[in-house]
């Protein structure tokens, strides 16, 4: 009876081992992880896969980037190109040539419509800081000259502003970098799905459950407290939206959002309350959802073939306009469900 009693607490004692072997070695998920970065709201959710080391170099990365491509951080890259501008250029980094050769890609391909060059027309009109003013035309006409992103020059790993005075801003573009940059961490790490929002910027990755596709809410342009207006459903890709709604000012009963025509100097008026753009390149749907904005939906649409074949990937778009009503690019009608429509 010794004998089988002493067996039975060994048995126990071994079991309870094999319990705290089992219960170290299973990570603990966390839940969804947000931080201000890029003056922006930026949450990521990796679902079960999410822990305290994953999300670190998650944000970290995030913070990395921001060091990189701010416009208003003095020791920035990008700081160093604009105050070397019409000097000498400036030995940059890979991901600052890559992010720039895109920018000037997607410049070429839509006639300025998305300006890499834009910023001395940004700072004149100040929109969201405490100088925010409508520009007189002779304060606009000195700028022109600087705003032309023909004068951006890359040679090699060396980027030169040919005008002093001409200066980068790439905050249209950069939160899709890091949204990509976000997704090959995840892959990285075999993450099984995730969403990454920075600030509106959204890619869904992996696979939900059984297959299903994502849900991905597009915003009421019109009320931001309001349910999305229109509901997307998707594979794995990138969903980024522009819209007027998101940084303006008002000055006697006029409206002036933040992003700049750079042919008229004036914030855009092509009958769009926002664009989306759906594509698989977070930094491509990024750009094009403010060129889209700035050419309008006829000319956009237009230009998608050329967009496709230029990146190599499939791009859709999404417009809400003015009057509320929505319309989409060809073939993804069953992608796309429009909310009731209150204002």
């Amino acid at each position: 009876m010794r004998i089988r009693f002493f067996q039975n607490r060994v048995q126990l004692f071994l079991l309870f081992l094999m319990s705290l072997v089992l219960f170290s070695c299973t990570k603990k998920a966390m839940p969804p992880q947000t931080r201000i970065v890029m003056n922006t709201v930026c949450s990521v959710n990796a679902y079960f896969d999410g822990t305290d080391a994953l999300y670190s170099e998650i944000f970290s990365r995030l913070f990395d980037i921001e060091t990189v491509f701010s416009a208003t951080i003095s020791t920035s890259e990008l700081s160093e190109i604009n105050r070397c501008a019409g000097e000498k250029g400036v030995l940059a980094s890979d991901e600052m040539i890559y992010v720039l050769d895109v920018a000037l890609k997607i410049a070429r391909l839509t006639n300025g419509a998305f300006n890499p060059a834009l910023n001395p027309l940004i700072s004149l009109w100040g929109v969201n800081t405490d100088s925010a003013h409508v520009p007189s035309s002779e304060e606009m006409y000195a700028v022109f000259p600087l705003v032309d992103f023909s004068d951006v020059l890359i040679d090699g790993k060396t980027v030169f502003l040919a005008k002093k005075g001409m200066s980068l801003n790439l905050g249209g573009i950069v939160k899709g970098y890091a949204a990509d940059c976000v997704v090959e961490i995840l892959k990285a790490h075999a993450v099984k799905k995730a969403v990454v929002d920075l600030g509106g910027n959204i890619s869904v990755y992996g696979e939900k459950a059984n297959g299903e596709k994502w849900t991905v809410g597009v915003k009421n342009p019109f009320d931001k407290n309001a349910p999305p207006l229109v509901r997307l459903s998707v594979f794995e890709t990138s969903v980024v939206t522009s819209g007027a709604y998101q940084r303006f000012f008002k000055k006697d009963g006029a409206l002036y959002h933040h992003i700049i025509d750079a042919k008229t100097g004036f914030p855009a008026k092509t009958g769009l309350a926002s664009t989306t753009v759906i594509a698989p390149l977070s930094i491509v749907a990024d750009g094009l959802s403010t060129a889209a904005f700035v050419l309008g939906e006829e000319r956009t649409l237009a230009l998608k073939d050329d967009f496709e074949k230029s990146f190599g990937i499939a791009i859709d778009f999404v417009f809400i306009r003015d009057d509320m009503s929505v319309s989409f690019s060809d073939g993804i009608e069953d992608a796309v469900a429009v909310m009731k429509k209150d204002r």
